[in-house]
C-alpha cells in the first residue's frame, strides 16, 4: 500500500494574558492510497485507488493555564469529498488536560 499526504496550515494565536491563549487555524489538505490487496475474497478487485483533494478544515480553540497546568477545548470543521462517496461535513470536539513538573 502507498500512501501519500499534503497539508499546508496557517494558524494564528493571540495571547490575552498569561494564562489565556486564543488560536484558530484554516487547512487545506490531500490525501492519496493506491495498492493491492492479496487473498481477500470480499473485494471486487485487489486493487485500491482511494483519494480525498481539497480537503477543507477550520479550527478554534482556547488554552487556559500556564505551563505546569493547562487546559486545552477546541472546536473544529472539515469538508471531505472520499472518491465515490458524497462531500460531507465533519465537526469535532476535544479537550484536553495537562499537567507538568
Amino acid at each position: 500500500l502507498k500512501s501519500d499526504a499534503t497539508d499546508f496550515s496557517v494558524i494564528h494565536g493571540y495571547r490575552f494574558s498569561p494564562v489565556m491563549m486564543v488560536y484558530d487555524g484554516v487547512s487545506l489538505s490531500n490525501y492519496s492510497f493506491t495498492g493491492t490487496v492479496k487473498d481477500d475474497t470480499s473485494l471486487d478487485s485487489n486493487s485500491i485507488v482511494y483519494h480525498a483533494k481539497n480537503i477543507l478544515g477550520a479550527d478554534v480553540g482556547v488554552i487556559f493555564g500556564t505551563h505546569q497546568f493547562k487546559l486545552k477545548v477546541e472546536v473544529a470543521a472539515q469538508r471531505i469529498t472520499w472518491s465515490n462517496t458524497e462531500t460531507k461535513l465533519f465537526q469535532h470536539f476535544g479537550m484536553a488536560l495537562a499537567a507538568g513538573w
